[in-house]
Protein backbone atom coordinates (compact mmCIF):
# COMPACT_ATOMS: atom_id res chain seq x y z
CA UNK A 1 0.00 0.00 0.00
CA UNK A 2 1.10 3.57 -0.57
CA UNK A 3 2.02 5.97 2.20
CA UNK A 4 -1.24 7.93 2.02
CA UNK A 5 -4.03 7.30 2.40
CA UNK A 6 -3.34 4.68 5.05
CA UNK A 7 -5.58 1.65 5.40
CA UNK A 8 -7.13 3.23 8.46
CA UNK A 9 -7.83 6.48 6.57
CA UNK A 10 -9.48 4.50 3.76
CA UNK A 11 -11.75 2.64 6.17
CA UNK A 12 -12.56 5.88 8.00
CA UNK A 13 -13.44 7.61 4.70
CA UNK A 14 -15.74 4.75 3.66
CA UNK A 15 -17.43 4.72 7.07
CA UNK A 16 -17.93 8.49 7.04
CA UNK A 17 -19.41 8.36 3.51
CA UNK A 18 -21.91 5.67 4.48
CA UNK A 19 -22.77 7.41 7.73
CA UNK A 20 -23.03 11.03 6.60
CA UNK A 21 -24.10 10.86 2.96
CA UNK A 22 -25.69 7.50 2.21
CA UNK A 23 -27.50 6.58 5.44
CA UNK A 24 -29.68 9.73 5.60
CA UNK A 25 -31.04 8.98 2.11
CA UNK A 26 -32.13 5.40 2.83
CA UNK A 27 -35.86 4.96 3.45
CA UNK A 28 -36.17 1.16 3.23
CA UNK A 29 -36.01 -0.11 6.86
CA UNK A 30 -34.28 -3.38 5.93
CA UNK A 31 -31.61 -1.62 3.88
CA UNK A 32 -31.15 1.02 6.60
CA UNK A 33 -30.63 -1.72 9.20
CA UNK A 34 -28.11 -3.56 7.00
CA UNK A 35 -26.26 -0.30 6.37
CA UNK A 36 -26.07 0.32 10.13
CA UNK A 37 -24.66 -3.20 10.59
CA UNK A 38 -22.04 -2.49 7.89
CA UNK A 39 -21.17 0.82 9.57
CA UNK A 40 -20.71 -0.96 12.88
CA UNK A 41 -18.44 -3.54 11.21
CA UNK A 42 -16.34 -0.78 9.65
CA UNK A 43 -16.09 0.94 13.04
CA UNK A 44 -14.92 -2.27 14.69
CA UNK A 45 -12.32 -2.76 11.96
CA UNK A 46 -11.17 0.82 12.34
CA UNK A 47 -10.78 0.48 16.12
CA UNK A 48 -8.94 -2.83 15.76
CA UNK A 49 -6.50 -1.23 13.32
CA UNK A 50 -5.93 1.64 15.72
CA UNK A 51 -5.39 -0.66 18.72
CA UNK A 52 -3.02 -2.93 16.83
CA UNK A 53 -1.95 -5.85 19.01
CA UNK A 54 -2.47 -4.03 22.31
CA UNK A 55 -5.59 -5.93 23.39
CA UNK A 56 -4.51 -9.38 22.18
CA UNK A 57 -1.16 -8.92 23.92
CA UNK A 58 -2.82 -7.94 27.20
CA UNK A 59 -5.28 -10.82 26.99
CA UNK A 60 -2.48 -13.29 26.25
CA UNK A 61 -0.40 -12.01 29.16
CA UNK A 62 -3.40 -12.44 31.45
CA UNK A 63 -4.26 -15.92 30.16
CA UNK A 64 -0.65 -17.04 30.43
CA UNK A 65 -0.41 -15.76 34.00
CA UNK A 66 -3.60 -17.61 34.99
CA UNK A 67 -2.50 -20.84 33.32
CA UNK A 68 1.19 -20.70 34.29
CA UNK A 69 2.43 -20.47 30.69
CA UNK A 70 5.77 -18.77 30.08
CA UNK A 71 7.82 -17.64 27.09
CA UNK A 72 7.91 -14.78 24.62
CA UNK A 73 4.85 -13.69 22.67
CA UNK A 74 4.86 -14.38 18.96
CA UNK A 75 5.29 -11.42 16.64
CA UNK A 76 2.53 -12.73 14.36
CA UNK A 77 -1.05 -11.63 15.06
CA UNK A 78 -2.51 -14.89 13.75
CA UNK A 79 -0.29 -16.93 16.08
CA UNK A 80 -1.32 -14.76 19.04
CA UNK A 81 -5.01 -15.18 18.24
CA UNK A 82 -4.58 -18.94 17.90
CA UNK A 83 -2.71 -19.16 21.20
CA UNK A 84 -5.33 -17.03 22.94
CA UNK A 85 -8.10 -19.25 21.57
CA UNK A 86 -6.41 -22.37 22.96
CA UNK A 87 -5.79 -20.73 26.34
CA UNK A 88 -9.43 -19.56 26.52
CA UNK A 89 -10.59 -23.13 25.95
CA UNK A 90 -8.20 -24.41 28.64
CA UNK A 91 -9.35 -21.77 31.12
CA UNK A 92 -13.02 -22.52 30.38
CA UNK A 93 -12.42 -26.23 30.96
CA UNK A 94 -10.71 -25.55 34.26
CA UNK A 95 -13.54 -23.26 35.36
CA UNK A 96 -16.11 -25.94 34.48
CA UNK A 97 -14.11 -28.38 36.65
CA UNK A 98 -14.19 -25.93 39.55
CA UNK A 99 -10.52 -24.97 39.23
CA UNK A 100 -10.54 -21.19 39.50
CA UNK A 101 -7.05 -19.68 39.36
CA UNK A 102 -6.51 -16.65 41.60
CA UNK A 103 -7.10 -13.45 39.66
CA UNK A 104 -9.63 -14.97 37.27
CA UNK A 105 -12.34 -12.41 38.07
CA UNK A 106 -10.07 -9.44 37.47
CA UNK A 107 -8.76 -11.01 34.26
CA UNK A 108 -12.26 -11.67 32.91
CA UNK A 109 -13.36 -8.12 33.72
CA UNK A 110 -10.32 -6.66 31.93
CA UNK A 111 -10.71 -9.02 28.96
CA UNK A 112 -14.36 -8.10 28.52
CA UNK A 113 -13.36 -4.45 28.78
CA UNK A 114 -10.87 -4.88 25.92
CA UNK A 115 -13.47 -6.57 23.73
CA UNK A 116 -16.09 -3.90 24.46
CA UNK A 117 -13.60 -1.11 23.77
CA UNK A 118 -13.37 -2.44 20.22
CA UNK A 119 -16.92 -3.65 19.61
CA UNK A 120 -18.92 -1.04 21.51
CA UNK A 121 -16.89 1.81 23.01
CA UNK A 122 -20.02 3.80 23.88
CA UNK A 123 -21.11 0.95 26.14
CA UNK A 124 -17.85 0.96 28.06
CA UNK A 125 -17.91 4.74 28.38
CA UNK A 126 -21.38 4.49 29.88
CA UNK A 127 -20.54 1.79 32.39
Amino acid sequence: MQDRPTTRELVEAAREFFERELLPTITDPRLKFRTLVALNALGIGEREMFAGDTFINEELRGLRALLGVHGPLSELREAKESEAWEHRKTLAERLRNGEIPPGTGAFLKASIGYKLAVSSPRFTARY
